[in-house]
């Protein structure tokens, strides 16, 4: 009996060690592009050209991208791009959401991705544009937001919604 219940804890060790390597694995972020800048005083990068980011089922793809670490509030990266692009995919691999802005700040401790600047932004077929969108990749939740600006000067970029109903 002490021999089974030896393999039984062993497996179990062995199971949550393996599921917790698979968590490490999904909050392990990681940057590549064609130049990097590292201020050690700060702790912050800053990565040009090329640029991808990966955390987990999310990846994004920009021109610029700078890194704040040990941040107050919480780290996060700022992504500038022409467009910045986002894909976030299921277990499976298949696209929950993607998106493209001008500019966007991932918060990726906090699970929370901000597209700002002509924002297009799709989930289940649906395509939300809008100045400013914020979206929580745990939660799911949507904010949508237009620019403010002057509606009779005709510059104002208005929050639309085009829902797929097939």
């Amino acid at each position: 009996m002490k021999k089974y219940s030896h393999l039984l804890i062993s497996f179990i060790l062995g199971l949550l060690l393996s599921c917790s390597a698979a968590v490490a694995q999904e909050k392990r972020l990681t940057v590549q592009s064609d130049t990097i800048r590292y201020h050690a005083n700060s702790g912050n990068s800053v990565f040009e050209g090329n640029v991808v980011v990966n955390r987990g089922r999310l990846n994004l793809w920009a021109d610029r991208v700078e890194l704040f670490q040990d941040q107050q509030e919480s780290d996060y990266i700022v992504a500038d791009g022409s467009p910045v692009r986002y894909i976030e995919r299921s277990e499976d691999g298949d696209i929950i959401t993607q998106g493209k802005s001008n500019k966007s700040i991932y918060r990726y401790d906090e699970d929370v991705i901000q597209l700002t600047g002509n924002v297009e932004f799709e989930s289940d077929g649906n395509v939300l544009r809008a100045h400013q969108v914020i979206y929580n990749t745990e939660s799911r939740e949507v904010h949508a937001f237009s620019d403010g600006g002057s509606e009779a000067g005709g510059d104002r970029q208005r929050t639309t919604v085009i829902i797929d109903d097939n």
